[in-house]
């Protein structure tokens, strides 16, 4: 079963992007999610978020021709940067671990931000994510109330049972109750950095209030759209991933390059950037994508080329630092080579930090193409990794789309590369190796940085 979204229809909902409309086979995953606790009395259980095993196995059941339900949980829109202080990003859903996949145990609940996107698709009432949200807000006034002391930080572990006896207390009117412990898996993802221990326990839970961590920003907040809204504000304010635009096209920023390269007294002499390919590869660089097919064709050509680069090879002296024959391979790739030259040739310019940056595009471009061709997890993570920086979605359904932005980013930053190296000084003293044209700059050691491992 295809994931296809349908177009977009104004909902009224808030501009975060996590509030993008939903498919209905996402909307039954988040229904699932929620079933444990709006369904506990009737089951005779605890209210409390599920284990993944049972998500997967229902939607199935519900959904016979789906392949694949962590698919499903994949494809759920999530911010593109991680949350502030942790290492994963901000999504519908939260888990108990970041692995690639979820494991059949493996804890999974809903965020306020999938709370709100439930209630959008009348799963869920929407004073539900509300009351959350003016939960934090409690806790954000609790810690705005601290006591400043002159000779320590500001901190106080409160019990959390004193803010939510409106979530936990069952009414003749409520649907649903939540657990304190469902209530801290909860807190314990949102965006709003919010400290809960322990919560592997129904009882005795506390919040950690001031230290570290601040929630002055959310004081304010009263309902869930609120709070998503500043969550969206704050990410966008965030540093986000350099995005490159060239006004050439792929072909001739390339070919600009190796005019450039070719040209400065510090590249070898005779030594021409791109060589010529072989015909299918120089072909895919240019062709049109329509589907995935034509996606990962494209993109492999495109790499082929990459690989192909003429650069100079790393003086043996630098090979030698190295810890092993696995590092001493990936140096001598191609956009590593590139980069060791960039780093030598440009070290007493103010231009290297940008360089760097784009190297980082060359290196994502191969890690999307590697992304289908290995499954371990390390691949997966700099796939991601790398959709990220090249603006991607972490699913890519718009081939064309993803392809397009693909050749913008990678030609943007060839011509980035290409303004560093024409505006660089030159050093006059700087010697030769005749025997295989690398230049070995009169700089001392210390300003070259270490060759990455990495391709």
């Amino acid at each position: 079963m295809e994931l296809e979204r349908e177009a977009d229809e104004d909902d009224g909902a808030t501009n975060s992007p996590l509030m993008q409309s939903l498919l209905p086979v996402q909307v039954d995953l988040l229904k699932l999610v929620w079933d444990p606790i709006v369904r506990a009395d009737m089951w005779g259980i605890a209210p409390d978020w599920p284990v993944w095993d049972y998500v997967a196995r229902e939607l199935h059941r519900q959904r016979p021709d789906l392949d694949d339900a962590a698919d499903v949980l994949d494809s759920l829109p999530q911010m593109p940067l991680p949350i502030p202080f942790r290492d994963h990003p901000y999504g519908l859903v939260w888990r108990a671990s970041q692995a690639m996949r979820p494991d059949p145990g493996e804890r999974i609940g809903l965020s306020i931000a999938g709370l709100t996107a439930l209630s959008v698709n009348q799963g869920v009432q929407s004073n539900v994510p509300d009351q959350l949200a003016r939960l934090i807000a409690q806790l954000a006034d609790w810690e705005n109330g601290l006591t400043a002391k002159p000779n320590e930080i500001a901190q106080e572990d409160v019990l959390l049972a004193r803010f939510t006896s409106s979530l936990t207390t069952p009414t003749s009117t409520k649907l649903y109750v939540f657990s304190d412990r469902a209530i801290a898996g909860l807190l314990q993802h949102e965006y709003a950095p919010t400290r809960v221990f322990p919560y592997d326990s129904d009882t005795a839970h506390r919040v950690q209030l001031g230290r570290h961590f601040s929630l002055r920003q959310y004081r304010n907040i009263t309902t869930a759209r609120g709070y998503l809204e500043r969550v969206a504000a704050d990410d966008a304010a965030r540093t986000e991933p350099v995005r490159y635009s060239s006004p050439l096209t792929l072909i001739q920023t390339f070919d600009y390059l190796a005019y450039v390269l070719a040209a400065d007294p510090e590249w070898p002499k005779g030594t021409r950037l791109t060589a010529a390919p072989d015909l299918q590869s120089a072909g895919a660089v240019s062709a049109s994508v329509t589907d995935q097919h034509d996606f990962q064709t494209a993109l492999s050509g495109l790499c082929t080329v990459i690989d192909q680069l003429a650069v100079p090879l790393l003086p043996e002296e630098a090979l030698a630092k190295l810890a092993n024959v696995k590092e001493r391979d990936a140096a001598q790739r191609t956009v590593n080579r590139l980069e060791y030259w960039l780093a030598n040739r440009l070290a007493d310019s103010g231009g290297l930090p940008r360089v760097t940056e784009a190297i980082g595009v060359l290196r994502g471009v191969r890690a999307v193409r590697v992304e289908a061709q290995h499954r371990s997890t390390s691949t997966q993570n700099n796939a991601i990794r790398a959709h990220r920086r090249l603006g991607l979605p972490d699913i890519i359904s718009d081939w064309s789309a993803a392809w397009h932005r693909i050749q913008s980013q990678l030609a943007g930053a060839l011509d980035v590369i290409r303004q560093e190296v024409q505006t660089a000084p030159h050093q006059p003293n700087d010697q030769w190796t005749p025997a295989d044209g690398i230049p070995t700059p009169s700089r001392s050691a210390p300003n070259r940085p270490p060759v990455r491992a990495s391709s």
